[in-house]
């Protein structure tokens, strides 16, 4: 039977020396620090897909909120423009002429004075 050297040399084509006797490595310990290795990097992963899953959720959120805000002053720009338009003073004359059967006063008195019996 042929050795791993002996292997070596002849496709090698020159001698190769056998591994030297050095610093052995548990393979229990290789494999504890790959296990731990993994779990970091997966947790690193799962926390970093978790992250940017809530930076999504909370623009979107931001954006719910700005179009909300947006029709909610639409909205008061119109009740301020229909508000405005109910204040006329056309409108309150009309409405006072037909529905409350005014007319325009005859005599207009100056704020001091004031109308007594006699006059």
């Amino acid at each position: 039977m042929i050795s791993a050297e002996q292997l070596a040399e002849k496709y090698v084509g020159f001698p190769v020396a056998p591994p030297k006797p050095g610093i052995k490595v548990d393979r229990n310990v290789l494999a504890r620090y790959a296990i731990v290795i993994a779990l970091v990097l997966a947790l690193t992963g799962m926390f970093y897909t978790y992250e940017k899953t809530r930076a999504v959720a909370l623009g979107y959120q931001v954006n719910r909120v700005r179009h909300s805000v947006l029709e909610l002053q639409r909205s008061n720009k119109l009740l301020e423009y229909k508000m405005a338009e109910l204040q006329s003073p056309g409108r309150v004359e009309r409405i006072a002429r037909s529905k409350l059967g005014m007319t325009e006063a005859e005599i207009v008195l100056p704020e001091n004075e004031v109308l007594t019996k006699g006059n």
